[in-house]
Order: structure tokens, then C-alpha cells, then sequence
């Protein structure tokens, strides 16, 4: 690892290209889309050289390297989260008949795409409880609501998941 402390570009290059699967299959369950994915990716990247001479090597780079990655990829949820409380069309998800409603999509698509297609106050709670791993206390203090809500959030998300998931398999 004396190669990655003194900054050798080329060895380097060679984690990146040896770790670069890893790497992104994780960004990609944060991410809210290709280009953010890409962000995430990078920005984990840009973070293992600015950290590069704190990795001591007593554990697995494979370890460490994901662990900046989840760094990086909470961070960015927790900023997706805080831009949703700013966002005053949040409550504007209630379809005319009251029903919060999924919008209309492929249905061969993945988890990832039903989590993002949910109304944006349930996906930022379901991003931040079962993706950031964030408590629900600390998921209701970001999003400046009660725990309670949190939890009538995310379980109506789950509903509706499980539902969008029925349609796919039917």
C-alpha cells in the first residue's frame, strides 16, 4: 500500500479499475439515476485519494473502500431528504381522490425504480430508513415531522411497494 500513500497514479488507476464493479453496484442503490449514480461513483473515488494515507492496511481495502462509499452515498441521501422538506410540492402527491398514487412505469423495472417512482415525501423515507440506515428518529428530525409519521410513511411506502410489486408478478 505504499504505492497508494505516495500518490502513484497508476497504481491508482488500477484500483479504480480492479474496485470500479464494487464501487458502483453500491452507488447504484442510492442513487436516484444514471447521472447521479456516475456523482456518487466518482465522488467515493475523489474520496479514497483526499483519505488515501489513512488506510493503514490492517483490514481489507475492499472494506475500507466501501465504507467511504457509503460515506459518501448517506451523505448524499441525507441531502436528497433535507432538499425534500424544502420542497413545497411535497404534499402535492394526493391524487384528486385522495389516494397517494405510484406513478405509471414499466413494471419489469426494479426495486430501484418502484422506490424512486413513490411520491417524494415516501421515498425520502424509505431512502433514509431502510437505504441510509438512519433511525426513525433521527429520519423524523430531518424531515421535521414525529417519529410517528416516519413510521405511517414508511409503512404506507411499503404498501405500496408490495402492491406495485404484485403487478409485476401478475
Amino acid at each position: 500500500m505504499a504505492s497508494l500513500h505516495s500518490g502513484d497514479e497508476g497504481f491508482f488507476a488500477d484500483l479504480v479499475h480492479v474496485h470500479s464493479v464494487q464501487v458502483r453496484r453500491h452507488c447504484r442503490r442510492y442513487a436516484a439515476d444514471v447521472d447521479e449514480e456516475r456523482d456518487l461513483v466518482q465522488a467515493t473515488w475523489v474520496l479514497v485519494w483526499e483519505n488515501r494515507r489513512g488506510y493503514t492496511g490492517r483490514g481489507s481495502f475492499a472494506v475500507w473502500l466501501h465504507r467511504l462509499s457509503r460515506t459518501v452515498c448517506t451523505r448524499a441521501v441525507r441531502q436528497r431528504v433535507d432538499a425534500v422538506k424544502i420542497d413545497e410540492t411535497v404534499f402535492e402527491s394526493v391524487s384528486a381522490d385522495g389516494q397517494d398514487a405510484i406513478e405509471q412505469q414499466n413494471l419489469e423495472d426494479d426495486r430501484l425504480d418502484l422506490i424512486m417512482s413513490l411520491p417524494k415525501r415516501r421515498r425520502a423515507v424509505v431512502l433514509a430508513r431502510l437505504c441510509a440506515g438512519l433511525s426513525t428518529e433521527e429520519t423524523a428530525a430531518m424531515l421535521h415531522c414525529r417519529p410517528g409519521t416516519v413510521k405511517a410513511t414508511l409503512h404506507k411506502a411499503i404498501k405500496s411497494l408490495v402492491a406495485a410489486t404484485r403487478k409485476v408478478t401478475d
